[in-house]
């Protein structure tokens, strides 16, 4: 078995991927030979591929806290993998900003940030996410264990309500802490 943070950065299908936290997924066809996902709005680098996806629907997964925005803190290296999405909102939650992401293919993410940190964009703005193809995870959609891509039938061209596959759970908790005090 591996390790509890193997498992958590490379999951082996969806179920776990969204079990163990917020997750990125962008769903596509794998392309073998050029080692991509072909999504309806994107094609994504796969550096590390199971030949048996070929041609197969499956899914890339990123991890909230992978994600780059517009090549901060650095500019973007030509091998990151990169989306185009606009920022929905901006939440503190603790000592993180959480980032609500719609990209371009109507799919909802997030990406994770320290608070406090310049983040150079506002609910509203377009971006553009990457990510290290290293930090990323490629899972087939009719794993046994997860089942059928819930219910997604052609990935190339996903409708509204099949594009909502990104689930957080992440609920910020407000409350006031001189009033927790003295009650």
């Amino acid at each position: 078995m591996d390790a509890p943070s193997a498992i958590y950065d490379k999951p082996t299908n969806l179920f776990v991927a969204q079990f163990l936290g917020d997750s990125n997924t962008f769903h596509g066809v794998v392309n073998y030979p050029a080692r991509a996902l072909n999504g309806a709005q994107y094609q994504l680098h796969i550096p590390q591929i199971d030949t048996t996806l070929h041609g197969r629907h499956a899914a890339v997964v990123v991890r909230p806290e992978r994600l780059a925005l517009d090549g901060h803190p650095h500019p973007i290296p030509a091998r990151y993998n990169q989306v185009d999405a606009i920022v929905t909102d901006i939440r503190q939650v603790g000592s993180q900003l959480q980032v609500g992401l719609r990209f371009t293919d109507d799919t909802p993410g997030t990406a994770i940030r320290l608070a406090g940190t310049p983040l150079g964009a506002v609910a509203g703005d377009r971006v553009t996410v990457s990510w290290d193809p290293e930090h990323q995870a490629v899972v087939p959609f009719d794993n046994p264990i997860a089942g059928p891509a819930q219910g997604i039938h052609n990935a190339t061209e996903p409708s509204a309500h099949q594009s909502e596959h990104h689930t957080s759970s992440i609920t910020p908790h407000l409350t006031d802490p001189v009033s927790d005090l003295t009650s």
